[in-house]
C-alpha cells in the first residue's frame, strides 16, 4: 500500500508539472504571436541634444555624441574620444546605531564613490581603452577601473586582454551607471571578487546574437600593491552563458548561469567579508570570516533570471561559493560553502523602460530622458525594492578537542528600496533606504552581538 500511495503521488506531481509547462510554453508562444518584435536595441531611437554640434578642422572632426568629447578622422579610420562616470555618495544611518556595547555605526559620510575618466582610442577594428579612476573605492585598492586592447573585427564579438572587467553574474556585468540601487547585492561582489571584479589582468572573450549571449576569462591577480596571500599571483576563470527566448516590445525573458573558480597564489589564506550594501563606512563591515587557512581553490556557481513585463522587472540570483581545502598536520580541514542570493522589482514610473541590452545581457537604464516640462517630460522616474541575504556561517557547530573548526562570520539581510530620476540621460539623482539586520559575527569588532540599522542614502551621478 505505501509503494502504491508513492507511485500515485509520483505520477500526481509529474502530471501537474507537466500541466504547468504545458500552460507556460502557450503562454510564451502566444506572447511571441502577439509582440514579435525581436532584438529591441535596435529599435531605440535615443534622444542626443547634442548631435548638431560638429567643428570641421580639415582632416578631422570634433563632436559630442551624448555629451562626450569625440574627435574622429574624416575616413572614419581613427577616433579618440574622452568621458566621464562621477558619482557622490551622501549617506547616514537614522536614529542612533549603539548596540549591545559595540561602537558606535552612527552619524553621516559624504563620499565620492567614482570618478572615472574613460580615454577610448580606436582605429579600425582595434580600440584601447584607459579608464582611471580617483574614486574612493579606487583609491582603497588601486587607481585605475581598466587599462585593455580590444579586438571588435569579428561578427557580435568583442576579445580583450589587459585590465579588464569581464563580464560575471547578470547583475556584475552592469555598468554602475545603470544600477537600479546604489549597489550591488552582497553576494554578487563576493562572487565577482573571487576571479573578476577591478583592474583584473587577464583576457575575455563573448559573443552574443538576439537570443544568447557566451562569455568566459581568464584572469590573474588583481591589480595594486595592496593585495596579498591568496589573491596575489592567483590564475582564476569565469563563465557565463545566458539564453533569452522572449525579446519583444512588451516581454523579455532572461535566464543563464555564471561560474568562477580562482586557485591560490603566494598564499593558501582566504577572507570574505559584507558591508550593509553602502560603501560609506568600507572598514566596518557587519559580517566576515576573517582569515581562513588552507585554502587551496575558491569557486562559485549559480543561476539567473529576470521577466521584463513592460515597464516592471523582476529578477534574481543564487550563487553557492565554495573554498576547498588541504590538509595539515595530519588533521583534516573541512571544506566550506556559503550562499547568498537577492530578488529585486524595478518599476519605471514615467520615462521610457529599461531595455534588454544583447551585447552584455542585461536591462540598461532608462534611455531617452530629457527634462522640459513646458512640453510635458520629466525625464524618467523608477522604483525599485530589493530582498538579499548573505550567510557567512559554514560547519557552524563543527568543534575538535574543544576547539572550533567552523566559520562562524554571521548571516546579512537588507531589505532596500528607492527611486532613481533622470532628467537626462548623462544625469540621475537617487534616493535610497535600507534595513539592514544581521546576526553575530564572531571575533568583529563592529558586530559581535548582532546589529539591526536602518540607513539612508543619496547619489548625484553624471555619466558622459
Amino acid at each position: 500500500m505505501r509503494k502504491s500511495y508513492e507511485t500515485s503521488m509520483a505520477f500526481s506531481k509529474f502530471g501537474i508539472y507537466s500541466i504547468s509547462l504545458y500552460f507556460l510554453l502557450n503562454w510564451v508562444s502566444a506572447a511571441k504571436a502577439n509582440d514579435d518584435s525581436l532584438f529591441q536595441t535596435n529599435q531605440v531611437t535615443y534622444l542626443d541634444p547634442y548631435k548638431n554640434i560638429i567643428y570641421d578642422m580639415g582632416d578631422f572632426k570634433i563632436s559630442f555624441p551624448k555629451g562626450r568629447f569625440l574627435l574622429k578622422s574624416m575616413n572614419n579610420h581613427f577616433s579618440l574620444s574622452i568621458g566621464t562616470s562621477i558619482q557622490y555618495d551622501i549617506g547616514g544611518f537614522i536614529g542612533s546605531d549603539k548596540k549591545h556595547n559595540q561602537p558606535d555605526m552612527g552619524g553621516s559620510q559624504a563620499v565620492l564613490r567614482r570618478a572615472r575618466f574613460i580615454i577610448t582610442i580606436a582605429y579600425d577594428n582595434f580600440k584601447i581603452i584607459v579608464a582611471p579612476d580617483v574614486g574612493r573605492g579606487a583609491l582603497v585598492n588601486d587607481s585605475f577601473h581598466e587599462i585593455n586592447l580590444n579586438y571588435i573585427g569579428f561578427h557580435h564579438t568583442d576579445l580583450s586582454i589587459g585590465l579588464i572587467q569581464p563580464s560575471v553574474t547578470l547583475l556584475g556585468s552592469e555598468t554602475s551607471a545603470g544600477f537600479t540601487l546604489v549597489e550591488r547585492p552582497m553576494i554578487i561582489d563576493l562572487v565577482r571578487n573571487i576571479a573578476g571584479a577591478n583592474a583584473r589582468i587577464g583576457f575575455t572573450a563573448s559573443h552574443w546574437g538576439k537570443n544568447y549571449y557566451i562569455g568566459a576569462s581568464v584572469t590573474g591577480q588583481r591589480f595594486g600593491k595592496f593585495y596579498q596571500d591568496f589573491q596575489k599571483n592567483q590564475k582564476g576563470g569565469i563563465i557565463r552563458a545566458v539564453i533569452h527566448p522572449i525579446g519583444s516590445q512588451n516581454y523579455d525573458l532572461h535566464m543563464g548561469v555564471s561560474g568562477t573558480v580562482a586557485f591560490h597564489g603566494d598564499n593558501r589564506r582566504y577572507s570574505m567579508n559584507a558591508l550593509p550594501e553602502a560603501f560609506i563606512w568600507p572598514g566596518r563591515p557587519y559580517i566576515r570570516t576573517g582569515k581562513i587557512n588552507g585554502v587551496n581553490n575558491v569557486w562559485a556557481i549559480g543561476p539567473e533570471f529576470a521577466f521584463r513585463f513592460n515597464r516592471f522587472i523582476i529578477q534574481s540570483e543564487y550563487y553557492s561559493i565554495d573554498l576547498q581545502r588541504n590538509s595539515e598536520n595530519n588533521s583534516r580541514r573541512s571544506n566550506l560553502k556559503f550562499a547568498g542570493w537577492y530578488v529585486s522589482t524595478n518599476y519605471v514610473l514615467f520615462g521610457q523602460p529599461r531595455q534588454y541590452y544583447s551585447e552584455r545581457a542585461y536591462f540598461s537604464a532608462p534611455k531617452n530622458a530629457l527634462f522640459n516640462p513646458a512640453v510635458g517630460d520629466w525625464g524618467a522616474l523608477e522604483w525599485t525594492a530589493r530582498w538579499s541575504t548573505m550567510n557567512l556561517n559554514s560547519h557552524r557547530y563543527d568543534w575538535d578537542n574543544g576547539k572550533p573548526k567552523n566559520i562562524h562570520g554571521g548571516k546579512q539581510h537588507v531589505i532596500a528600496t528607492g527611486f532613481n530620476w533622470y532628467p537626462a540621460d548623462q544625469m540621475r539623482f537617487s534616493l535610497e533606504y535600507n534595513y539592514v539586520f544581521a546576526t553575530r559575527s564572531r571575533n568583529n569588532y563592529y558586530n559581535s552581538a548582532g546589529r539591526k540599522s536602518n540607513i539612508l542614502i543619496s547619489r548625484i551621478e553624471f555619466n558622459f
